[in-house]
């Protein structure tokens, strides 16, 4: 059970360094004036199975401390990581339906929703390394 959270967010950050492909090319279009192929529906089916899946991953993750530690925000630096990324995620999540359900022509919003997921996907990295520190300090001397 201790090994399901690390997994299934590790594959979601990896899926996410391609969503983020994926909308660069859109910020190449927009903002650069380069001619790209944007992958919009694919784009927006990944990046919601991210983000949602990063919000699962944080239930779980709090759900197995609180389960097998009995507290929260044990884990340091991975916690206070997940934290930051909620409301980013949050975000994430709203601008990008609001982006798909009112479909024009703009350039703030679209820099925005970019701009805070990137930085999501870059704290999720992040989460990586501080998550292997997490499975080394607390899962692997069970």
């Amino acid at each position: 059970m201790l090994y399901l959270h690390p997994l299934l967010q590790f594959c979601l950050t990896m899926l996410s360094v391609y969503v983020l492909y994926l909308g660069i090319q859109r910020f190449r279009s927009l903002h650069l004036g380069q001619q790209t192929a944007f992958s919009r529906k694919r784009h927006i089916l990944l990046g919601k199975i991210v983000l949602g899946g990063w919000y699962l991953g944080m239930a779980g993750g709090v759900y197995m401390t609180k389960t097998f530690w009995q507290r929260s925000f044990m884990t340091g630096d991975h916690a206070v990581i997940a934290a930051i990324m909620a409301p980013l995620i949050a975000w994430g999540l709203i601008s990008g339906l609001y982006l798909e359900f009112s479909p024009r022509k703009r350039t703030l919003l679209p820099l925005l929703h970019g701009f805070s997921n990137t930085v999501c996907v870059v704290l999720a990295l992040w989460q990586i390394f501080e998550g292997w520190e997490v499975l080394q300090e607390f899962v692997l001397k069970l």
